[in-house]
């Protein structure tokens, strides 16, 4: 039924989400070691919350996310300079 979709809905898009983490995750493993951590959380996947990011303490704000919705299953505004 109609809640038996949304489920799977949701599945997928948590799945997308899980996704797009492992290639930040790539993408930091790729960086010669230069973040000790990073920590990305979505505070909430059903409000128009931005994600968060955490650095290691000491380390130079590299990472920021923009803040856009994460209501959907993209994750928008991950900049990564180095």
């Amino acid at each position: 039924g109609q809640l038996a979709n949304m489920v799977d809905n949701l599945g997928t898009q948590i799945d997308n989400l899980r996704d797009k983490f492992k290639e930040v995750d790539r993408l930091v493993d790729s960086n010669d070691g230069r973040f000790d951590r990073l920590h990305l959380a979505v505070h909430s996947v059903s409000s128009e919350r931005p994600l968060a990011t955490c650095l290691s303490p000491g380390r130079p704000p590299n990472i920021s996310l923009a803040e856009h919705s994460v209501s959907t299953a993209d994750v928008h505004g991950i900049i990564i300079s180095v």
